[in-house]
């Protein structure tokens, strides 16, 4: 791939950076909403979850 002269490396790169915070903002807000429930947390499940990672 070759990067139009006018472009410098620097503003590429921290635009591909903004542009994955955004996305990864996004992803984490939707899976926020879905492991609560959407404000109706399935605390069995939750707990479930948690007893899964201290094994």
């Amino acid at each position: 791939m070759e990067v139009p002269k006018d472009i410098s490396k620097d503003a590429l790169v921290e635009a591909f950076c903004q542009y994955t915070e955004d996305d990864y903002n996004e992803w984490l807000k939707g899976n926020f909403k879905s492991f609560f429930d959407h404000g109706n947390p399935d605390w069995d499940w939750i707990r479930e979850k948690i007893k899964g990672n201290e094994e």
